[in-house]
């Protein structure tokens, strides 16, 4: 099991999502993929959340920074 938290309108969908895709260990390729499909699937479910969002991936020696954008209709 992961220790994990979501906040927000679509926190529920998000945190059962990534229950499902998270796990320990993961490389930062795998943890950004993990966290873009939780986001962008949560808040898809969601009528209140925006439409996308911003992921950091934060290593040891650096912080990735990538903007994820998600339907708008």
């Amino acid at each position: 099991n992961v220790n994990l938290a979501t906040v927000g309108t679509a926190s529920d969908y998000i945190f059962g999502l990534s229950e499902l895709f998270f796990k320990p260990n993961m490389n930062p390729d795998e943890l950004f993929e993990a966290t873009s499909q939780s986001l962008l699937n949560g808040v898809d479910r969601d009528s209140a959340s925006g439409w996308g969002a911003v992921v950091y991936v934060v290593e040891k020696d650096k912080v990735t920074v990538r903007e994820l954008k998600g339907r708008q209709d």
